[in-house]
């Protein structure tokens, strides 16, 4: 398999991270999360071709319609870049959708840790690798880019990476003060 769910790992609240802001324009758009802090599709802690873990508890998919400006959440280097996928998925199924390539921008911040954006569009990057950038500025805009399952949306993490393993951070995010953890969501049927 795969991906499989971590069942070993801990459940230690990671400390809350400040000063970012959501990765959009929230005058333009408004805030919806198709899938909070410790969803049910991928965001849980797992294990990547039965070796790398991954604590994905603290994502958030943000939907938006694909052009959406992304905005660096806050000041950084870009650390890293994957623009050259042309491939999505919008089916359910976690391994297949983890296979599918995506598109993405990842930026180190002065505390360490790394903001990661995906499902980009290939055409709207606006950095490249070494660019310092403000918080605030646009990188990129959403697009059809990895597994996007049946909602367009920008993923959205804040993670430290050692020695293979990945752990996310929850954030209080400067300028959005409401629910980040899927269970506490409402969702339209």
């Amino acid at each position: 398999m795969f991906i499989q769910k971590d069942t070993s790992a801990i459940e230690v609240l990671p400390p809350i991270q400040t000063g970012y802001i959501i990765p959009f324009d929230i005058e333009d758009n408004q805030i919806e999360i198709s899938q909070g802090y410790n969803g049910p599709y991928s965001h849980f802690p797992m294990i990547y071709l039965d070796k790398y873990k991954s604590d994905k508890r603290f994502c958030v998919d943000f939907k938006l319609p694909f052009g959406t400006n992304v905005l660096n959440s806050k000041k950084g280097k870009v650390t890293f870049l994957g623009n050259n996928s042309l491939s999505y998925y919008d089916g359910k199924d976690i391994n297949i959708g983890a296979k599918t390539p995506v598109n993405f921008v990842c930026i180190k911040h002065e505390n360490g840790l790394i903001s990661l954006y995906q499902h980009l569009s290939q055409e709207g990057f606006n950095v490249k690798k070494d660019d310092v950038v403000k918080k605030g500025q646009v990188i990129a805009k959403t697009g059809k880019s990895g597994w996007i399952g049946s909602v367009p949306h920008l993923h959205y993490e804040l993670y430290s990476l050692k020695k293979g393993h990945k752990k996310t951070f929850p954030v209080k995010f400067d300028n959005y003060n409401g629910v980040l953890e899927h269970s506490l969501l409402f969702f339209k049927n």
